[in-house]
């Protein structure tokens, strides 16, 4: 089904784990119950693009080579999206 994932991020509250396939950002609760998928824009097979979770655990960011995205963690809708390029990306507390 999926290969290895490019990235992983849990939630700060470790209720939700959030893994990157390809196109797919797959996110389940820590039983393992699927919470939601959501499409995320391809990415190049032999890099790994970062994701993390606010603070709050209310948005779930990722960079790739061409944009940064925020996505909501209570959905895993697309919130903003930028064309800046990131190596990485974090929240400030």
């Amino acid at each position: 089904l999926w290969d290895w994932p490019y990235s992983l991020a849990w939630s700060p509250d470790g209720r939700l784990l959030s893994a990157r396939f390809g196109a797919r950002i797959i996110t389940w609760t820590a039983d393992g119950s699927l919470a939601h998928e959501t499409d995320a824009p391809e990415s190049h097979p032999n890099y790994s693009y970062p994701m993390c979770y606010s603070p709050d655990g209310r948005w779930l960011a990722m960079a790739n080579y061409a944009q940064t995205l925020l996505y909501s963690a209570k959905d895993g809708k697309l919130a903003r999206k930028t064309d800046n390029k990131a190596a990485w990306v974090t929240f400030s507390p």
